[in-house]
């Protein structure tokens, strides 16, 4: 797990997997298994949340995630700029 959270309004578990490359329908077979982990032995069969951050997706995750309700994607981007430094 990158990120073991509880929601303030619900009080559920939030397991955040982070990616920094392309993500695929691999990653929900690994975040559901967190959950399911920590439905067993945690929450005591409480639902869980899992979110995954990701800078890219493919179809396959797509597809994947349509069938579960509790799993949400964002997509992140990243913007860098460089200032020079004076005194």
């Amino acid at each position: 797990i990158d990120i073991l959270a509880k929601d303030k309004k619900t009080d559920q578990f939030v397991v955040i997997e982070l990616k920094k490359s392309q993500t695929s329908d691999d990653t929900v077979g690994q975040l559901t298994r967190y959950m399911g982990w920590l439905e067993t032995h945690k929450t005591k069969g409480k639902p869980t949340k899992g979110i995954i951050i990701a800078g890219h997706y493919d179809q396959r995750l797509y597809y994947a995630l349509k069938k579960l309700k509790d799993v949400e994607i964002y997509l992140y981007q990243v913007d860098f700029k460089l200032k020079e430094f004076r005194e």
